[in-house]
């Protein structure tokens, strides 16, 4: 039972490594957008696209930026799902020593 268990745990880690590389990524994606944003709009005239496509932009990036803290919301989520029922077997190992 312990070998499923380690294995099952293996699985699980090797999983939330990947989903925790997915999430740097957009947790880059992002940050380089808002640098753009923030970075290069003050310098620029604004007739290039009008106020309309500025708040576009603001918007999209608020959305990124939202999806972003919901994706790590939903990985913690994940990781307490998994780990539960390997926490239950511990827990009941535990009790009968």
């Amino acid at each position: 039972m312990e070998k499923q268990l380690e294995a099952l745990l293996e699985h699980v880690a090797k999983a939330h490594e990947e989903l925790s590389r997915i999430l740097k990524s957009t947790k880059e994606i992002s940050m380089h957008t808002a640098e753009y944003v923030v970075g290069e709009l003050p310098d620029r005239d604004l007739t290039f696209g009008g106020q309309d496509v500025i708040l576009n932009h603001a918007l999209l990036l608020a959305g990124n930026v939202t999806a972003y803290l919901n994706s790590l919301g939903e990985l913690e989520a994940a990781l307490a799902d998994s780990l539960e029922p390997v926490m239950e077997q511990l827990h009941g190992q535990s009790d009968e020593e």
